[in-house]
C-alpha cells in the first residue's frame, strides 16, 4: 500500500513538473531569393488564406520592388509575384477588398520631380496585376495604413511634406476601392507631425496614432480622433518625457485605446524604452507601462528598445511586439511585452529570433506575425512569419526556410536612368558611414527610414555618417543645384 502510494505521488510530481515546464512550437517560415526581402504587413483571405506583403531590395542597381505572396490555410505557398520599376517602390501594406482584389499601398520615386509619391495597386485574388494609382503631390509624400471604413471608402494615412503648415504634415487621403482620390486632409503644427497607425471604434470614429517631433532626440506622441463625418473630435499631443513615439494602436471591445511606441523618460539615461499606453476613447489616460530592457547611460553607444505593434487578443491579453538591441550583439532581438486589459502584467517568453515584427492578425487563438530576419533563412534578410499560440509558455522553435523566387509581375513602368551616375559606397556597410560618388558634390543630403522618419545623419561634402544606426535598409536623398534630387538605397548589416 506504501509503494502504491508512492508511485501515484510521484507520477503526481512528474505531471506538475511538466505542466510548470509546459512548451509551445513556435512556427517560423521564411521566404526570400538570396537577397534582401522585408516583410511588413499580413492581411486574413477570405479563402481562410493569407496575404503578405513585403519589399524586394537590390542594392547594386538601387532599386526595389514590392513582394506578395500568397499562402492557403496551411501556410503553404500557392503564388508570389514581385511588382515595380528600376526605382525605389516600398510596400507598406495589404488589404482585401469584399471581392477578393488585394490592394497594394506603397510609396515610390518613380517620379523624380516630386521625390516619393503614395502609390496603391490592386491585385487580382490570383495576383495578377489590374491597375495602380500613383497621387503626386509637389514635394515627399508616404502613407503606411490602409484603413477601410464602413462606407466602403478607404482612408491612406502617413506623412507629407507637400503643405505649407510646417515641416511635414500628418496626411490624410481618401479613395473610393477602384482607387480614385475622393478628399485630403493635413494635420499639423510648425513641427515634424506623422500618422503610423489607426483604429475604428464601434461608432466608426477613427483614431490615428503618430508623432510630433521638435528634432531627433525630442517628440511627443500624436493623436487624432475624426468622427464618421470627418469631424476633428479632438488633436492631442502626449509627452512625459523628452522624446515620445507612437508607433501602433488598437482597441478593444469596450473602445479602450492600447498604443505601443518608443519613449525616453530616464534622467540621467540616453536608452529608449517600449512602451504600453492605455487610454479611454477621448484620449485620457488609464495606465501607462514601460518595459526596459537596457541600462546605458552612455552618450555614444545607447541601447535602445522599440515598440513597433500592440494587438488586443480575442482572450484580452495586450501583446505588445517590438525589438531589442541589448542582447543582440549587434543584431536586434524581437522583444514581447505582455498584459491583461486591467494593466497587469503577464509572463511573456520573447522567441531568440532576429530582428523585427511589423504586422500582426489572429485566427482561431493562433498569431500570425510578419516581420524580417537576417539570421535566419536563405539571403541577406528575409521576409519572416511566425505563428503562436500561447505568449506565455516557453517555446520550441520549428524552422521552416523556404526558397522563394517570386515571378516579375507584367506590370510595368517607365524607367528612368540616372544619368548623372552617382553611387553610394561602400553599400551594404557595417557602421553607417559611407561616401557619394560622383561628378559634383550635392547641395543637400538627407536620410530617412523605410517608414518616411528623418535620420539623424552628419555630412561634409561627400561623405555621411548616420548616428546610431540600426541596422536595416535606409533611404538616402541627394539635392543638387536646381533642385535635381536623386534617391538610393543604403544597406546597414
Amino acid at each position: 500500500m506504501r509503494s502504491l502510494f508512492s508511485l501515484i505521488l510521484w507520477l503526481f510530481i512528474g505531471v506538475c513538473i511538466n505542466l510548470s515546464y509546459s512548451q509551445d512550437t513556435i512556427d517560423v517560415y521564411t521566404f526570400g531569393d538570396g537577397y534582401y526581402n522585408k516583410g511588413h504587413a499580413i492581411d486574413l483571405s477570405m479563402d481562410n488564406g493569407f496575404i503578405i506583403g513585403g519589399s524586394s531590395f537590390n542594392v547594386q542597381n538601387n532599386s526595389s520592388d514590392f513582394y506578395v505572396i500568397k499562402l492557403d490555410s496551411t501556410l503553404d505557398k500557392q503564388w508570389s509575384y514581385v511588382y515595380g520599376s528600376d526605382h525605389l517602390d516600398v510596400l507598406t501594406d495589404v488589404k482585401e477588398l469584399p471581392n477578393q482584389n488585394i490592394l497594394i499601398l506603397g510609396y515610390t520615386n518613380t517620379n523624380l520631380s516630386s521625390g516619393y509619391d503614395i502609390t496603391l495597386l490592386c491585385l487580382s485574388a490570383s495576383g495578377h496585376f489590374l491597375w495602380q494609382k500613383v497621387y503626386s503631390r509637389p514635394d515627399w509624400d508616404f502613407a503606411y495604413k490602409i484603413i477601410e471604413l464602413p462606407n466602403q471608402e478607404m482612408v491612406l494615412i502617413g506623412e507629407t511634406y507637400s503643405n505649407t503648415q510646417g515641416n511635414s504634415d500628418a496626411y490624410l487621403l481618401y479613395v473610393n476601392q477602384n482607387g480614385d482620390s475622393l478628399t485630403s486632409r493635413l494635420f499639423g503644427t510648425q513641427r515634424f507631425e506623422m500618422f503610423s497607425d489607426a483604429t475604428l471604434l464601434s461608432d466608426s470614429s477613427l483614431v490615428l496614432c503618430g508623432a510630433s517631433y521638435l528634432s531627433d532626440s525630442i517628440s511627443d506622441i500624436y493623436l487624432v480622433c475624426q468622427t464618421q463625418s470627418g469631424t476633428t473630435l479632438y488633436e492631442k499631443t502626449l509627452s512625459g518625457s523628452p522624446f515620445a513615439s507612437a508607433q501602433g494602436i488598437d482597441t478593444d471591445q469596450n473602445d479602450h485605446l492600447y498604443l505601443s511606441g518608443t519613449s525616453n523618460g530616464h534622467n540621467q539615461r540616453m536608452d529608449k524604452d517600449i512602451f504600453t499606453l492605455k487610454l479611454s476613447a477621448l484620449a485620457d489616460t488609464i495606465f501607462d507601462k514601460v518595459y526596459a530592457a537596457s541600462y546605458d547611460t552612455s552618450l555614444i553607444e545607447n541601447k535602445d528598445d522599440f515598440g513597433h505593434q500592440i494587438f488586443v487578443r480575442s482572450n484580452q491579453e495586450v501583446l505588445n511586439v517590438g525589438v531589442t538591441t541589448t542582447y543582440g550583439f549587434g543584431i536586434d532581438r524581437i522583444a514581447f511585452s505582455l498584459t491583461d486589459t486591467m494593466g497587469q502584467d503577464l509572463l511573456a517568453q520573447s522567441p531568440d529570433l532576429d530582428y523585427s515584427i511589423q504586422d500582426i492578425v489572429e485566427k482561431d487563438s493562433i498569431l500570425y506575425m510578419v516581420g524580417s530576419t537576417q539570421l535566419i533563412g536563405n539571403g541577406q534578410d528575409d521576409v519572416l512569419l511566425i505563428t503562436i499560440q500561447n505568449i506565455q509558455n516557453t517555446y520550441e522553435l520549428n524552422t521552416h526556410v523556404l526558397a522563394d523566387t517570386a515571378i516579375v509581375s507584367d506590370q510595368l513602368k517607365p524607367v528612368k536612368e540616372n544619368t548623372a551616375s552617382i553611387q553610394l559606397y561602400p553599400n551594404p556597410n557595417h557602421q553607417g558611414e559611407f561616401w557619394i560618388k560622383g561628378s559634383k558634390v550635392p547641395h543637400k543630403i538627407k536620410g530617412y527610414t523605410l517608414s518616411g522618419q528623418c535620420v539623424d545623419m552628419r555630412c561634409t561634402n561627400n561623405h555621411c555618417v548616420l548616428k546610431d544606426a540600426l541596422p536595416g535598409v535606409y533611404i538616402i536623398e541627394c539635392i543638387y543645384n536646381g533642385n535635381e534630387r536623386f534617391a538610393f538605397t543604403l544597406l546597414v548589416d
